[in-house]
C-alpha cells in the first residue's frame, strides 16, 4: 500500500480550502487500484484528529483501570461538598429519612448489577447535591469492600461545560473528546444540578451544543443518577427541540421508573 500511495500525480485542480494542488494517487480497494483526488494538508489533518482520538481514547481507558481512584480523582465537585457523606447527611424529618433510605436502596440496586438511571428532584437547596454525593461516595466504598471494581465519577454539570469551553483556549484535559469518552465509559455517572447549564444564560446555540454533548454521553449509558430542580413535564420541555423531539429528555428518564425521589415543594432549605 505504501508504494502505492508513493504514485501520485500532482494536478492543476487544488483544495478549496488549503489551495494546495491535489494528488492523483492510485489505491488498492477491494485488490483493485483505483485512482482517489487528494488533498495532502486535509490527509494530514484527518490523520492528526484521528491520532488525537486514539490518545484520548488510551488515556480514558488507564484512568478507568484505576476504578476505585476514578471518584476521588476525576470528579468534578464543589468544595463544599468534598466533605459530605450520607452519615453526615442531617435526618431533621420523615422526608429526610425517606431521602436516605432511597439512597441506601438504590446502592443496593447498583450493586445487584440492574440497570437503569435514578433521578432525585426538588426545589433548591433541599439536599440533593449532599444525598446524591453521599450515594456516589457509599457506592465506591462499597465496591471496593466487595472487591467488585467499578467506577463511579460525581460531576457539576455546569462546571463540566465550563471546563470544556476552556480546553477551547488552553489544554487544561477537560476536552471535549475526552470528557465525552469518559463519562460515557464510567459505570456509575452522577450528573449533579442537570438543566442549570440550559439556564445559564439566553444563548440559544450554546444551549442545543450543551445538549448534543449531553445526548451523546446518555445515549450510550444506562446508569446514570442525576438531580436536579427540575420536574419531568420540565425536563421535556427543556431539553426538547424545535421540533418536539423529545430524545434527550427520554435518555434522561430512562429507566428512572421506580428510581426516583421527589422532595416536596414545602421542603425546609438547609441552606438558612
Amino acid at each position: 500500500m505504501k508504494q502505492s500511495f508513493q504514485q501520485k500525480n500532482v494536478l492543476d485542480e487544488t483544495c478549496d480550502i488549503h489551495g494546495c494542488q491535489l494528488w492523483l494517487t492510485q489505491i488498492p480497494i477491494k485488490n483493485k487500484l483505483e485512482e482517489i483526488k487528494t488533498c495532502p494538508e486535509c490527509t494530514k489533518a484527518a490523520i492528526s484528529i484521528f491520532e488525537k482520538k486514539l490518545n484520548s481514547e488510551s488515556e480514558v481507558t488507564n484512568q478507568l483501570a484505576d476504578t476505585y481512584a476514578v471518584f476521588e480523582r476525576d470528579s468534578i465537585v464543589s468544595g463544599k461538598l468534598k466533605d459530605k457523606s450520607l452519615k453526615s447527611y442531617e435526618v431533621r424529618d420523615d422526608i429526610d429519612q425517606q431521602a436516605i433510605n432511597f439512597a441506601k436502596r438504590m446502592e443496593q440496586f447498583y450493586r445487584q448489577d440492574r440497570k437503569g438511571n435514578a433521578i432525585v428532584t426538588g426545589p433548591s437547596g433541599v439536599g440533593k447535591s449532599h444525598l446524591t454525593y453521599g450515594l456516589a461516595k457509599f457506592m465506591n466504598e462499597q465496591f471496593k469492600a466487595y472487591n467488585n471494581p467499578k467506577s463511579v465519577l460525581f460531576v457539576s454539570v455546569v462546571s463540566l461545560f465550563n471546563k470544556i469551553e476552556e480546553s477551547f483556549n488552553v489544554d487544561n484535559g477537560f476536552s471535549k473528546a475526552k470528557m465525552v469518552e469518559l463519562l460515557t465509559r464510567v459505570d456509575y455517572l452522577f450528573l449533579d444540578d442537570l438543566g442549570k447549564e440550559s439556564r445559564k444564560d439566553g444563548n440559544k446555540a450554546k444551549n442545543e451544543w450543551r445538549h448534543s454533548i449531553l445526548y451523546e454521553i446518555l445515549d450510550n449509558r444506562s446508569n446514570t443518577i442525576i438531580n436536579t430542580n427540575l420536574n419531568s413535564a420540565e425536563i421535556k420541555s427543556l431539553y426538547a427541540d424545535d421540533f418536539g423531539n423529545g430524545a434527550l429528555s427520554s435518555r434522561i428518564l430512562e429507566g428512572v421508573t421506580g428510581n426516583s425521589f421527589v422532595y416536596p415543594k414545602g421542603t425546609e432549605d438547609r441552606r438558612y
